[in-house]
């Protein structure tokens, strides 16, 4: 990806606890991190976890319903063999381990029996700051539905703004979490589960800056919902903390540039890295409004932190074209909003809010 800004989560795992950092990634099925021995793992500050020394590490079999559910994920000899997975990303990123079930504990609150990747071979875009990647997607082995019947499926986060400082994130889960429509600023809009695991999908109806609007477009295949057939404009894009940039389909992503391009009175300048769009440096900089049209009226208008990135002296669309099949709002876009999911009521819930 080129880019990277990751937000890191706190979780202590195994009995006794080992505290690890590692990173927040709504769009990951499983919580995993590396473990001794590596076999190959990238270099992290933290200690390594070792389920030697934990008295409730307890290895998954093959032929359990837990490790079957990994699907085209599994690595398995036979049913009595210990379950191993493999993992890839879409920033070519992987990872391979043995799963098990653990205790978690979730600042003082302890979580028996959780799914827990150990990993020993991890390959890709990793910081030495950090241990491995705590899943809380829509997948079955995730943190969040492993919590589910403890949470009611309710969860938010504010992801907080870099050049802050050593301001903090934060994450809530159940009664705690923000997933209100009836706050000041909040907005809603539906929350759009399919077959596929691990993704949340929301529909993006169109964008718009200043009095031009265009609509999403995209791929036109039609995908499985929960037993539906529908058009993929439903559901057409994915929320990722786990990703930096946000991706839109190449056609969408060209007339947005296009439509900045003559809305903005500098020039562009060549990029010094894979970002498209670039400008120099400057004071007083203006970057127009761009708001994103979600479905059932959710307008999220972004601040130009939110849609601009500072890089190598240069000032940056956070924004890249992409022929994948699914589009995805980075964390960047994110950033200092108080974002909430209701998965009972199927609703994901905006608010700008400066953590």
């Amino acid at each position: 990806m080129g880019i990277r800004g990751d937000y890191l989560m706190e979780i202590s795992i195994g009995t006794p606890p080992v505290m690890q950092w590692a990173i927040l990634d709504i769009a990951s099925d499983i919580v995993w991190t590396q473990c001794l021995k590596c076999v190959k793992c990238f270099k992290q500050t933290q200690p390594k976890f070792n389920p030697i020394k934990s008295s409730t590490y307890q290895p998954i079999r093959c032929g359990a319903k837990t490790c079957k559910q990994l699907g085209n994920d599994i690595n398995c000899i036979g049913p009595s063999s210990n379950c191993k997975y493999r993992l890839e990303y879409r920033d070519d990123s992987y990872s391979f381990g043995e799963l098990a079930t653990e205790t978690f504990k979730l600042g003082n609150t302890y979580l028996p029996g959780m799914v827990y990747g150990c990993s020993n071979y991890n390959v890709g875009l990793f910081e030495k700051t950090n241990a491995g990647i705590v899943g809380l997607g829509n997948g079955p082995h995730s943190l969040i539905s492993r919590l589910n019947p403890s949470i009611g499926g309710k969860f938010s986060y504010c992801l907080t703004d870099p050049s802050k400082g050593n301001a903090r994130s934060k994450i809530n889960f159940g009664n705690n979490a923000n997933v209100s429509s009836s706050s000041r600023g909040s907005i809603s809009t539906p929350l759009v589960l399919m077959e596929t695991p691990d993704f949340y999908y929301i529909t993006l109806e169109a964008i718009s800056i200043q009095n031009m609007r265009f609509p999403f477009t995209g791929v036109t295949k039609i995908l499985s919902l929960k037993g539906n057939k529908f058009s993929a404009h439903k559901g057409n894009v994915i929320i990722d903390t786990g990703t930096t940039l946000t991706y839109l389909h190449d056609d969408m992503y060209y007339e947005l540039e296009k439509e900045l391009i003559s809305s903005i009175q500098d020039r562009p300048i060549p990029s010094q890295s894979n970002l498209k769009l670039c400008y120099k440096n400057r004071k007083n900089f203006q970057f127009p409004t761009i708001i994103f049209h979600f479905s059932k009226g959710a307008n999220l208008a972004l601040q130009m932190k939110n849609t601009i990135i500072q890089d190598r002296g240069q000032s940056c669309l956070a924004i890249l074209p992409t022929n994948d099949t699914l589009a995805i709002l980075g964390n960047i876009l994110q950033m200092d909003h108080m974002i909430g999911f209701d998965l009972m009521r199927r609703k994901v819930y905006f608010r700008l809010n400066y953590c």
